[in-house]
């Protein structure tokens, strides 16, 4: 029988909104090493933003929101 593997343990590297290719793509690999499921891996990415990046994405989230009330 197999004893099931422990997370590999892997630094989530902060998002400031500089050099996104590689940020996404170190994102995708602690994502797979950790077993994230696509579902989480927004809003578990989000806390990783700071400055100009967290603003981003608390104007990304009021636009949804205004859409979504427009839609009622």
């Amino acid at each position: 029988m197999e004893t099931p593997r422990k997370p590999v343990e892997i630094e989530f590297r902060k998002f400031i909104g500089e050099d996104p290719l590689s940020w996404v793509f170190k994102s995708e690999q602690f994502f797979e090493c950790q077993g994230i499921n696509r579902e989480q891996r927004v809003n578990h990415a989000a806390v990783h933003f700071e400055g100009s990046a967290i603003r981003w994405y608390r104007w990304i989230l009021a636009l949804s929101r205004e859409t979504e009330l427009g839609d009622a």
